[in-house]
């Protein structure tokens, strides 16, 4: 029950209320650069954009399929929720916070299981959230 729970509410914190928030960080970013006298920094390539967006989500390196793969329809919006939705995400996010946490590689038995449950959970929780767009 917990678990399923759980899952809902991912779903529902990601999906419903997720808002986007680009435009309105554009502005202030704008304003700011105004207000300091600094121009606006130039809209990076489709080649900078696919690199910097592969190591900032799923860090690592686009290979070079995936990087020719991108610069034929290079759809940013499409790029970023793709990678949000893969694997190498998940297992980013996992790195980052078990850096963040100083997680050791050696675990007690429950430190271990307690993170293969929330590992799992976020891959069942896209895999619902996947399914509930496809059904709208």
């Amino acid at each position: 029950m917990v678990k399923a729970i759980t899952i809902f509410f991912c779903v529902l914190s990601t999906s419903l209320l997720a808002k986007d928030y680009s435009k309105e960080i554009d502005t202030i970013i704008a304003k700011d650069l105004i207000s300091k006298k600094v121009e606006m920094p130039m809209v990076a390539s489709s080649f900078v954009f696919v690199r910097r967006a592969y190591l900032d989500i799923v860090g690592r390196i686009p290979t070079y399929k995936e990087t020719i793969s991108f610069l034929k329809k290079p759809d940013r919006a499409k790029l970023i929720e793709d990678l949000q939705n893969s694997q190498g995400y998940t297992e980013n996010m996992f790195n980052f916070y078990a850096d963040l946490l100083r997680i050791k590689r050696k675990l007690s038995n429950n430190a271990k299981d307690f993170f293969d449950i929330e590992y799992n959970l976020d891959k069942q929780a896209k895999v619902l959230e996947n399914f509930l767009k496809s059904h709208n």
